[in-house]
């Protein structure tokens, strides 16, 4: 049982400038930095790397993934989330670390005990670079749209999925509005993109993601229609959807999911 460094002696363990991240972080937004590629996670963990997985990465029907996790301003509560395979490198040479973690099996398991110890140290990050609208609960929802709308009033690109998700069945499901009432508040044009591959190389109800191709496509860029009174901005909104919608379903050439959707 390893025991984690005490606050003192963990800045000086830090093998990095710390402060200068910090300084990054907070200029372009970001309360947390969850990373996962081996060469920068061994960057900031001093040199560590996997000597299992010095050259190959693949498991099986999943692939190793090391995943560090550092929050602006509190090294106190950073994570490292290592393979079974590292436990020894770690009893021999601990990582600065406070959670440190080596009991991982593969890609899938690796960022989910991520995400547990996230929730555990008590970290509520709300910019690591995307915004969520919650869909469970209606007041809060409105209160995410409307942060969105702010976003999108002073010039900040957004990038939404209208679908929200996708099942089994093949086809295009409903859109949620919000990215389009965005656009149009703002009176921002809008590009919808197409991606190819998805359904095959994430197969809806299964945590295993399958080989294959993934393309995308950008299409053609929609003006947004504005207006003075709010009346017309949801019509405007709804207008702009379906031509989005009818733009998509023509360049994947799949089927209709949504029958409430105007054309």
């Amino acid at each position: 049982m390893l025991t984690p460094a005490p606050r003192s002696d963990l800045a000086a363990s830090i093998p990095f400038d710390r402060t200068r991240l910090d300084r990054l972080m907070d200029a372009e937004n970001i309360d947390l930095v969850v990373v996962t590629s081996k060469h920068n996670v061994q960057y900031l963990l001093g040199g560590h790397r996997a000597d299992f997985f010095d050259y190959m990465d693949a498991i099986s029907i999943t692939r190793y993934l090391p995943v560090l996790v550092y929050p602006k301003g509190a090294p106190d509560k950073a994570i490292y989330i290592g393979h079974r395979l590292e436990t020894f490198q770690r009893d021999v040479n601990p990582m600065w670390t406070p959670d440190t973690q080596t009991s991982s099996n593969g890609s899938v398991d690796a960022m989910q005990k991520a995400v547990d110890a996230i929730k555990r140290a008590g970290l509520k990050p709300r910019r690591i670079g995307a915004e969520f609208v919650e869909r469970g609960d209606r007041m809060r929802g409105a209160r995410d749209a409307r942060r969105l709308l702010r976003q999108a009033e002073i010039g900040q690109a957004l990038v939404f999925f209208p679908e929200g998700t996708f099942g089994a069945e093949v086809g295009l499901q409903h859109f949620h509005v919000g990215a389009f009432a965005a656009a149009v508040r703002a009176n921002l044009p809008l590009i919808p993109v197409a991606i190819r591959g998805t359904r095959h190389c994430l197969p809806a109800g299964s945590p295993w993601p399958r080989p294959g191709t993934i393309s995308i496509e950008a299409l053609a860029l929609l003006p947004a229609a504005v207006s003075d009174r709010e009346s017309d901005e949801r019509d405007h909104a709804l207008q702009l959807r379906d031509a989005a919608r009818g733009a998509l379903l023509a360049a994947l050439g799949e089927p209709d999911l949504d029958k409430s959707a105007r054309h």
